[in-house]
């Protein structure tokens, strides 16, 4: 019963963000009524018993799982609540009848239709995907910084996979069904959704990482047990089965206040209302005085129906066994597409950690109802729908937040989650008793409440035992490394210590090898602590670099850093003994070298479109970080050092003195820099000259930068820079110049970096090149290996 003497506030809707708002408004002393029109609160935290081999068990069927990052809210008032949880599983599977399929829980299933093996189309999809998740991330991050200026946040999914020749096999076999089974819809809604809203819910979410997502959870004792410690923690009057006809405003001591009108014909009147329901059913509730705005924003935010059965048929389960996952979607037949609502199986024995032996399963929109005597329950829900226009109806809405006493909250304010529904609720309850006065009671801090579209990223190593077939993988190539390592180090002496982890977690010692010259020195003489088997892989697969990255995520780990030095003198010393593609000793030689190719050499070879993304994967990290160590020249490049005891400023100036000269520039000349980095050729060019310079780069980090250089500088109308290729670059300039970029351009592209010299170059014009030299005789082991 409510004992809260406050103002009377009426809530529609006993969802997550109606029950969300009620609790926070009675922890204020407000005087709150609810009215759901089904005989449970809940909403889509909702929880039906199923009786099975002689159990009988709630099970969820809407709200399941959630991380850390991205469900902060949830998870403060979980704690607050002492609710248990436990750790739940995401892993997802497509299957297209026995023509094709794949899941994301290992390399086996990844593979588990062996023709995979040899379908060019796949691994086309294999490159999208990387490719997409490469994209999707540097747009998130350049969103963030200019979110005005994105010319993307106009963009639909549909208009970014066909700009980008995104393949048509990772459209309808990864992204789509990847993207409907999250927001239940149908897959040719999903090409009409923002793109910046699917990359951002995507980023957060950690789908654009193939490795290291976040470890997710699920309720302890179900949705049911979270929301009778939340009903038990407010002195709030809940009314089920009160189905509200509509409302209306009136006047009371000539004031304004709002009626509520029942299906029952009973009425009754409160300060304020809040409308926790679907916009489509807000919109009903005030069509008895329809506002003209309101009601536009509310038809712009559509919903979707979806039909959902809780069963045990495992015909609504992939095909092959191995291939059963958390989510699992199932292409119809081709007769049957149509429909192209999602099919979606969720393993809920998996997700909820059951324990049946039967699966318990709950299908979204099958095209065919499953065996009835395998059926528990048959329900129609419905789930928010995104477009460009209703992304600003979201915006528009708050605005309304208040009007005529009414207020709008649910998770289609949002992404659609039900911490958008949470997050809702707060803001709403928020505004209600004003910001200033408002109490976060749950927690000590503001700090867990979020807005939707906030960026958040969870670093895990127990998402869907990626980690484990990579180290599964990595005692496989152990071997063979072994051999290479034999044959290669002939100077100095190196120690491999295999570490494992024991049942109680510590370390010890398997077992130590050793490689190279038995009387070595002691300053040529390192010991690698080898952590994890995976460092054999990335050695195999990625050579010099797997090393490196090994290093950086912790595979492996070495003393001190003059051991660091010391093994780094140790490889240098022995780099004509021959490279990772000199030896022939087994299946994994040609295996790695091919995966290495065709990552390096296919996937991110240095084509028009590709080089974008390669440059700014590296130059685009961030430029306060190339302040740590570039000096005040922001130089990148190899200086000219004449003394000892000059400084890094020094040498560079002197190669810049080097480089003017050898230019032989004169104040009429044009000079084209290719690759200009942060503009400090280019500016003492024009000090010292009087010359026009155009530099072009693909770092949108460096042209930043030097823009500002070049404005504090004040010569703006005599340096002009572009963000774009060599290849497209037009016009014809007295001299080029290019400081250590021709490493970055590609064996294979080489050809086309001297055309485009040559297509640039004014008769009798001048190019002045630096680069980093290599002995011939190494030239082809050192290409093939990066």
């Amino acid at each position: 019963m409510n004992n809260n003497q406050g103002p009377k506030i009426a809530i529609i809707g006993a969802g997550i963000s109606g029950l969300v708002a009620a609790w926070c408004l009675s922890h204020h002393g407000y005087n709150v009524t609810i009215f759901e029109k089904e005989s449970q609160v809940g909403g889509h935290a909702k929880a039906i018993p199923v009786e099975v081999e002689d159990q009988s068990l709630l099970v969820d069927i809407g709200f399941m799982v959630f991380n850390e990052k991205t469900y902060p809210n949830l998870v403060a008032i979980i704690e607050y609540l002492n609710q248990s949880r436990q750790t739940s599983d995401m892993s997802f599977s497509f299957s297209l009848g026995d023509q094709f399929s794949w899941s994301s829980d290992s390399l086996n299933t990844l593979f588990s239709k062996r023709s995979n093996w040899l379908n060019p189309s796949f691994y086309r999809m294999l490159y999208d995907i990387f490719r997409f998740n490469r994209q999707a991330t540097w747009l998130v991050h350049q969103w963030e910084r200019e979110p005005t200026s994105a010319k993307e946040k106009k963009w639909t999914v549909g208009h970014f996979l066909e700009t980008y020749n995104y393949s048509s096999f990772f459209r309808d076999s990864y992204l789509l069904p990847m993207a409907a089974a999250v927001w239940s819809c149908p897959l040719d809604s999903i090409l009409e959704f923002p793109l910046l809203f699917l990359l951002q819910f995507f980023y957060n979410h950690g789908f654009l990482q193939v490795f290291n997502r976040p470890q997710w959870y699920c309720l302890k004792g179900s949705s049911r047990s979270f929301l009778s410690k939340l009903i038990e923690d407010m002195n709030v009057n809940i009314r089920c089965n009160a189905p509200v006809a509509h409302v209306i405003n009136v006047e009371r001591n000539s004031d304004l206040c709002v009626r509520i009108c029942l299906q029952d014909q009973t009425e009754e009147e409160f300060d304020q209302v809040i409308f926790a329901t679907h916009s489509n059913t807000t919109s009903l509730l005030l069509s008895a005085e329809p506002n003209p705005t309101l009601s536009a924003l509310l038809k712009d935010l559509p919903y979707s129906h979806n039909d959902i059965y809780i069963h045990c048929d495992e015909k609504w389960l992939p095909r092959e066994k191995r291939n059963w996952s958390s989510w699992n979607f199932l292409s119809p037949p081709i007769d049957r597409k149509k429909n192209r609502a999602p099919c979606v199986t969720y393993w809920l024995n998996r997700l909820q950690n059951l324990p049946y032996t039967l699966p318990i399963l709950e299908t979204l929109n099958p095209w065919e109802p499953p065996e009835e005597s395998k059926t528990f329950a048959h329900f129609v829900w419905e789930h928010p729908q995104y477009t460009l226009s209703s992304q600003q109806s979201q915006e528009n809405l708050q605005q309304m937040q208040g009007k005529y006493h009414m207020w709008y909250c649910g998770a289609y304010c949002g992404y659609g989650f039900h911490e958008d529904g949470i997050v809702s609720g707060i803001q709403v309850a928020s505004l209600l008793v004003g910001k200033e006065n408002f109490r976060y009671f749950w927690n000590s801090s503001k700090e867990h409440v979020v807005e939707n579209n906030v960026c958040h990223s969870m670093i895990s190593t127990s998402f869907g035992d990626r980690d484990r077939w990579m180290d599964s993988l990595g005692k496989l190539c152990k071997p063979v490394v072994y051999e290479w390592l034999k044959h290669f180090v002939k100077v100095g002496r190196l120690f491999l210590v295999d570490i494992v982890h024991t049942s109680n977690g510590m370390e010890s010692i398997q077992n130590t090898s050793c490689f190279g010259q038995e009387k070595a020195q002691q300053l040529q003489s390192v010991t690698i602590h080898v952590k994890r088997p995976r460092f054999y892989l990335r050695v195999l697969l990625f050579m010099d670099i797997g090393l490196a990255e090994s290093y950086m995520y912790g595979d492996i780990e070495l003393m001190d850093v003059e051991a660091l030095l010391c093994l780094l003198n140790i490889l240098i010393e022995n780099r004509d003994q021959g490279g990772l593609n000199d030896w022939k000793y087994s299946l994994f030689r040609w295996t790695g070298g091919w995966i290495n190719t065709l990552y390096l050499k296919w996937w991110r070879r240095n084509t028009v479109q590709n080089s974008y993304q390669n440059i700014r994967d590296h130059y685009d990290l961030s430029n306060d970080l190339f302040a740590l160590f570039l000096g005040s020249t922001w130089m990148y490049s190899c200086a000219l050092w004449r003394r000892p005891s000059d400084s890094l400023e020094d040498a560079q100036m002197a190669k810049i003195e080097q480089i003017i000269s050898k230019l032989n520039v004169k104040t009429s000349h044009h000079v084209l820099e290719i690759g200009f980095g942060w503009g400090e050729l280019a500016i003492q060019l024009v000090k010292q000259k009087g010359c026009r310079v155009t530099g072009i780069t693909l770092s949108e980090e460096q042209f930043r930068l030097a823009k500002q250089r070049v404005a504090v500088e004040g010569l703006e109308d005599k340096i002009e820079l572009q963000v774009i290729d060599y290849r497209l670059m037009k016009g014809q300039f007295d001299r080029i110049v290019s400081i250590e970029m021709l490493e970055a351009v590609g064996h294979e592209y080489l050809g086309d970096y001297f055309a485009a010299l040559e297509r640039l170059l004014k008769p009798n014009g001048l190019v002045v090149l630096q680069v980093i030299s290599v002995p011939e005789y190494r030239y082809e082991a050192y290409r093939s290996s990066i």
